[in-house]
């Protein structure tokens, strides 16, 4: 038999949806659509063409104004003799004699200090070559 001849069958399944990942591009697609749409519709309704506003100018006007006579300046005053200056008050001789004796003391404690050093490094140094001189002696004791 031919399959013309056959009586149709008709198919028992339901259609099929597409699957999942499909519908959810389709529908995310539907509303990025319509949201654009929207948009575009609600911008072109409320534009308006109109003309720019005049541009404000501003004028001056100018005025001349006079001025007023110079000043003459009054001629100078005699000027005043400068008093003598003073002269530099003498140091007391009782308190010069003072901070003399403050600055020998001074330099005598500097000097003894500077003394004080210098033997004190001519002891080390004395100590040093006793040593240097007792290893040596202690090296030919050895040989």
């Amino acid at each position: 038999m031919s399959s013309l001849a056959m009586p149709a069958v008709q198919d028992s399944r339901p259609l099929a949806l597409p699957p999942l990942h499909w519908r959810r591009r389709c529908t995310a697609l539907g509303v990025t659509l319509a949201l654009h749409l929207g948009l575009g519709a609600l911008l072109l309704t409320h534009w308006q063409v109109g003309e720019p506003p005049a541009p404000l100018v501003s004028t001056v006007q100018l005025q001349l104004l006079t001025l007023a006579p110079p000043v003459v300046p009054e001629p100078p005053a005699a000027i005043p003799e400068l008093p003598q200056p003073v002269a530099p008050a003498q140091p007391d001789p009782a308190i010069e004699r003072q901070r003399l004796e403050q600055a020998a003391l001074a330099r005598k404690r500097a000097e003894q200090q500077r003394l004080e050093q210098e033997q004190q490094r001519q002891r080390e140094a004395q100590r040093r070559e006793q040593e240097r001189q007792r290893r040596e002696a202690e090296v030919r004791e050895q040989l």
